[in-house]
């Protein structure tokens, strides 16, 4: 007996080549074929996704034979997670599958700023070259604030340090330095540092976005702490 997995995503070929060389499994690939998805769902023990495709608990009802949903990806949000408890159906995601990716991004776009590389760029398009204007400055010996050290956070400590940065952090789940010099290797801890700033008058307050757990944090200001 071989299990069934339809693939209703567009996912890397690489990676559906190591579950076709398994010969237990039947790989049908699917992806952007609606009408091909629901034929293969009532044979379908696997089901893998991305972000396109809605699993409801419709759909699910069109697997009887349904087992377990894999989001190649880190949200779960396009999957009807109640339904599928119900069902008995298992979802897994891959949390960690974008962590250098985002970290690296959150780099970039910090070097960008730092270098104002999207300004010198719209100026360049202009056809000016004013390079005193778009100098830009270093990242070696600046400060970092991170708010969240999970995955992401602390791979952007990383390279954040081997920049030469000094990174503060703060994490809700991670209160005291000590486990932050554990886990990262930080310098200390964001508010403390905030704290103080704005007590000498350096930092204005100011907002992030947080999820629930951590929204707390965004109240920079000292007496509000």
């Amino acid at each position: 007996m071989k299990y069934v997995i339809a693939v209703a995503d567009p996912v890397n070929e690489r990676g559906l080549d190591i579950l076709r060389g398994a010969p237990e499994f039947e790989v049908v690939a699917v992806p952007g074929k609606p009408d091909e998805l629901t034929k293969v769902l009532p044979r379908a023990q696997a089901l893998l996704v991305r972000s396109e495709t809605k699993v409801t608990d419709a759909m699910m009802g069109q697997a009887p034979l349904l087992r377990v949903i894999g989001r190649a990806g880190m949200g779960v949000d396009n999957i009807d997670v109640e339904a599928a408890t119900r069902r008995g159906i298992a979802v897994m995601n891959t949390p960690g599958g974008n962590t250098v990716s985002a970290a690296e991004h959150a780099i970039a776009l910090l070097m960008a700023l730092v270098r104002r590389i999207p300004w010198a760029a719209e100026s360049m398009r202009r056809g000016e070259w004013d390079r005193k204007k778009f100098g830009g400055s270093e990242l070696r010996g600046k400060v970092l604030g991170l708010v969240g050290l999970g995955r992401i956070g602390s791979h952007v400590a990383n390279v954040a340090r081997a920049l030469g940065m000094d990174v503060l952090a703060h994490d809700p789940y991670l209160r005291s330095v000590a486990l932050l010099v554990f886990v990262s290797g930080v310098a200390g801890t964001l508010l403390d540092y905030v704290f103080k700033a704005q007590v000498a008058g350096s930092v204005p307050a100011g907002r992030c976005w947080c999820c629930p757990a951590t929204a707390w944090i965004t109240c920079w200001s000292p007496w509000e702490r």
